[in-house]
């Protein structure tokens, strides 16, 4: 029941991500395309709009599926903490392949902050999903 706990919580949250992401771009919330850096990828250059958000959707699947199985692992730490440090980590990480890794502080400035509140809000549903049914088998028992 885990797994499929899992599986579904990161079902929602790469529909949520891709979605909001989608509008952010729309919006011009966000001075990037969120597939653009898909384009470096020989192969990818081939696929059409559409097969490249839904590689970004398997891509934020995975990622929520592997964080949802960390918060699981280790309950005691408390799913806002864990959210905010996957935050920082998918944050930086992200902006690495936005300006091509000639990572400056000075570009720090330059995050977009709707961007940082969305993944702050995907991997906060993330980490609290999985720490509260974490706990809730403990305190039931049936861990």
């Amino acid at each position: 029941t885990v797994l499929k706990l899992a599986i579904t919580t990161s079902v929602v949250n790469a529909f949520i991500a891709i979605f909001s992401l989608k509008l952010l771009q729309v919006f011009k919330f966000i001075p990037w395309h969120p597939t653009r850096f898909m384009d470096s990828i020989y192969f990818v250059r081939l696929f059409g709009a559409p097969e490249k958000w839904l590689m970004l959707g398997i891509i934020i699947f995975i990622a929520s599926f592997l964080l949802y199985m960390i918060c699981a692992a280790i309950p005691v730490v408390p799913g806002w903490l864990s959210s905010i440090i996957a935050t920082i980590i998918i944050v930086f990480v992200v902006h690495s392949f936005i300006i091509d890794f000639q990572y400056k502080w000075s570009e720090m400035k330059k995050l977009p902050i709707p961007f940082v509140v969305l993944v702050l809000v995907c991997c906060r549903f993330v980490t609290e999903t999985s720490v509260f049914y974490m706990n809730e088998k403990i305190i039931r028992g049936t861990k």
